[in-house]
């Protein structure tokens, strides 16, 4: 699993393939062990993970956490919708979250 970022970059692009549940199986793994490795570094040594989101990704990411919809979200910052979802979805990215229900949540739980 160390190698897990690495294996899952690979995995994405063979994900369309006879193995795609296999593989989406194995890549939502990754994801919840990334996810359970950071919250064990955030506890343990009080190392808030930053998961390499930009300061607007991250504050986008709050809101939606907190539950604000995308429009929402967008009337707040001034921003487009579209951008507002560009920005959640490279916040999804980075943060491996890959599960399609349940974002929000997953959001909540990893920003704590």
């Amino acid at each position: 699993m160390e190698n897990q970022e690495y294996i899952a970059a690979l995995l994405c692009e063979l994900k369309s393939g006879p193995w795609e549940k296999e593989i989406g199986t194995i890549l939502e793994q990754c994801a919840q062990w990334r996810a359970a490795n950071l919250q064990i570094q955030h506890t343990a040594f009080g190392q808030a993970p930053s998961f390499g989101l930009t300061e607007k990704e991250r504050s986008i990411a709050r809101l939606a956490a907190e539950g604000h919809t995308n429009k929402e979200i967008a009337a707040q910052m001034f921003l487009s919708e579209s951008r507002v979802k560009a920005c959640l979805g490279s916040a999804f990215q980075k943060m491996g979250i890959t599960e399609k229900r349940n974002k929000r949540s997953a959001l909540k739980h990893l920003l704590g």
